[in-house]
């Protein structure tokens, strides 16, 4: 009787750490994925306190590998590409990115491990913003400003399309939040600072420039074509 009851605990015991082992072998191996952040294509191109911007550039026919996504992320197009992805353990999906287009990527929630594919004859290029301060619930209020649309409005971030048409300005001033803007196609944007006039700078497409919370800029579209512009507003 001692000998069956002790084989059985013995039995039990083992069945237990082998599906602790499984366990701990399974999530090591997630943990092994690096972060987007270490994935060689995606190249870490600006960081503070409230994001991280990972310029992402995929050449037809080439693969990222697989990667860890973790955090709340704001996603940008710069190109119109047809790609293929697949999340570790499942099947590969096709898809496509529009250019000018922005989506919210809800890693903070759903972290996922995936990779990712060119699967066309142009560049696909994007911007994964990751969002590092933990935003509020707060409802963004949309400025009144020409040519702004609202694309998204979550609780790290709201996002709104720009389109400056030719031979207009934008006046870009948050009181107390910073914001980010990128310049998605058209002409090379004139951005001054309205308190220090020598600070000029020129926005080319790809490009962005952080705003500070009381920072007060003015961009100018002085060309005979319209640019296109994401802005992301931090909450």
């Amino acid at each position: 009787m001692f000998n069956r009851k002790f084989t059985h605990m013995v039995s039990l015991n083992s069945l237990m750490g082998l599906i602790g082992l499984a366990s701990t072998l399974m999530f090591g191996q997630s943990l092994a994925q690096p972060p987007a952040a270490m994935e060689p294509r995606h190249k870490n191109v600006f960081e503070n306190n409230y994001l991280r911007i990972l310029d992402v550039r995929i050449e037809p026919g080439d693969t990222t590998l697989f990667h860890r996504h973790f955090l709340p992320s704001a996603i940008v197009f710069f190109t119109t590409t047809k790609t293929g992805s697949q999340i570790r353990g499942g099947l590969p999906v096709p898809g496509q990115s529009a250019a000018g287009e922005t989506v919210f990527a809800g890693f903070g929630e759903k972290p996922i491990v995936h990779r990712v594919w060119n699967q066309d004859t142009v560049l696909y290029h994007v911007m994964d913003i990751e969002l590092i301060s933990p935003g509020s619930l707060a409802s963004a209020v949309q400025p009144d400003w020409p040519g702004l649309k609202l694309a998204w409005d979550e609780k790290n971030a709201t996002a709104y399309k720009v389109n400056l048409v030719q031979n207009k300005r934008l006046p870009i001033f948050f009181e107390k939040v910073p914001a980010l803007l990128i310049c998605i196609s058209g002409p090379d944007l004139q951005v001054t600072d309205t308190e220090n006039k020598d600070r000029l700078k020129q926005l080319a497409p790809g490009k962005f420039i952080w705003v500070k919370p009381r920072e007060k800029l003015i961009i100018k579209n002085q060309a005979n074509a319209d640019s296109k512009c994401i802005l992301i507003v931090l909450k």
